[in-house]
């Protein structure tokens, strides 16, 4: 939109909302719809007419003053239609007089030729029209003008031009207060400090909706529609932060009720109401795109088209990520100790590097020893590691009490031995099971040559 579009919007906007009977002189005619006062007024002219035509016609009498005589009350018909005639002549011609000032020579035209002045298309059409402005606030009791959505335009001069009108109307004689005119504006139309220099006085403007808190205004909207309880309320948390506006939520939900009273035409709720909820928000977020899906185009007609393209895809990237894990875990499988027999040897070797160099044995109470080679196999082992201070002795047979609360933290700080040792149990149950399985698969595959006989346990062999 040019500039002198927007301008002429401005100027109609600020005309065409005052009264036209306020506004008699103004160049901008609008259209009047004939009221009460109308009927009297025909009348009025009727009668006027007719009291010009009957004075038209006694023209003689008049002018020799014979039309006077008598001049007596007898008389009053004479009297009383040359005076109607005389003020409705008047009134005629004043009406006339006014109209004329709001008459002005546009443009000449012989046929085809059409003559304009150079500047009908140059001038701001404000500046053009300053008379009419100031004269609509002369003839009306406006004192405050708001301006809002210009900034969309990205054209800052029109507020230079807007300043100086509201100056000139505020100096102007006949203009007896103040005209303030108030700019709904965004921060980054005037950059720097010339924002604080164009205007008198800013107020900042508190949004009342915006990412962080619009899931509050979708949650009143579904408790409007009670909708509370077939909405996902994660669902709600992830798009509510791609809507930042008050009204394009409340047209969401009110298209939603639309389409489910038309949609749902029986008793059974077989709608998914997220589902129907998304395709909305979609559709007044991307518009445009929205209505390039009833022909089979746009972005989300081409993301459907390639849907069995984007399955494999992901197919074959979840496959790699299932293979890493398997490989990650097989790693760690083999990092963990495999009986019982590995996790002691793993705290006996810690336990021997926090003891001093030349020690050959290790007691509980300081009378039984345990040499250290035969240390993994004792079975005070467990309680020996559960001690948090133990006595050794060296080669020199010299004891010495040293302490080993810190053994746990070193070998594992999350696992205790005791919860360790639980999981290798657990672990090799199901081998041990799979064993069971196994040997009664083939106990019933090899029962027709078998003697008949009982098997003790699980891992004794079939009879043959």
């Amino acid at each position: 939109m040019s500039r002198q579009e927007i301008e002429r919007s401005i100027l109609q906007q600020m005309l065409y909302g005052a009264d036209a009977n306020k506004l008699p002189l103004s160049r901008f005619k609008r259209i009047q719809s004939p009221g009460v006062l109308s009927i009297f007024r025909s009348l009025y002219i009727m009668f006027g007419l007719l009291s010009i035509w009957y004075v038209f016609t006694k023209r003689e009498a008049i002018v020799s003053g014979t039309f006077f005589d008598p001049l007596e009350f007898s008389n009053w018909p004479n009297f009383t239609i040359f005076g109607f005639s005389l003020l409705f002549l008047w009134v005629a011609l004043h009406k006339f007089y006014v109209a004329s000032f709001g008459l002005s020579l546009k443009s000449i035209s012989l046929k085809d030729i059409e003559i304009r002045p150079a500047s009908d298309n140059l001038d701001s059409i404000l500046n053009r029209h300053l008379d009419e402005i100031i004269y609509f606030f002369q003839a009306t009791e406006y004192d405050l003008v708001i301006i809002e959505d210009l900034d969309r335009f990205e054209d800052a001069e029109i507020f230079v031009t807007l300043r100086e009108i509201n100056g000139l109307v505020n100096a102007n004689a006949g203009v007896r207060r103040t005209i303030r005119f108030l700019y709904a504006l965004r921060d980054d139309v005037f950059v720097n400090t010339d924002r604080t220099k164009f205007f008198e006085f800013v107020i900042p403007v508190i949004p009342i909706i915006n990412a962080s808190n619009s899931i509050d205004m979708v949650l009143e909207q579904g408790k409007r529609l009670e909708l509370d309880g077939r909405l996902d309320r994660q669902f709600l948390r992830e798009v509510s932060r791609y809507l930042d506006d008050l009204r394009l939520i409340q047209n969401i939900f009110n298209e939603y009720a639309i389409y489910v009273a038309n949609l749902e035409t029986d008793d059974e709720n077989t709608l998914n109401a997220n589902k129907l909820l998304a395709v909305l928000i979609y559709k007044n977020v991307y518009p445009r795109d929205f209505e390039q899906l009833h022909r089979g185009e746009g972005n989300l007609a081409d993301i459907l088209g390639r849907h069995d393209e984007l399955v494999a895809h992901e197919e074959v990237a979840c496959k790699a990520e299932i293979a890493e894990i398997e490989r990650k875990i097989d790693i760690a499988v083999r990092q963990t100790p495999s009986d019982l027999k590995e996790l002691r040897q793993i705290y006996a070797m810690t336990l021997v590097q926090m003891l001093p160099a030349n020690v050959n044995s290790i007691s509980l109470d300081g009378q039984s020893w345990i040499a250290l080679h035969s240390l993994v196999g004792h079975d005070a082992f467990e309680q020996l590691i559960a001690l948090p201070q133990i006595t050794f002795r060296d080669v020199y047979n010299r004891g010495q009490r040293i302490d080993i609360s810190a053994l746990q933290n070193e070998v594992d700080s999350e696992k205790t031995y005791f919860q360790r040792k639980a999981e290798i149990e657990a672990n090799l149950r199901p081998t041990r099971a799979r064993a069971c399985n196994g040997f009664a698969s083939l106990e019933r595959r090899s029962r027709r040559f078998e003697q008949p006989s009982s098997m003790n346990s699980c891992v004794q062999a079939p009879t043959l």
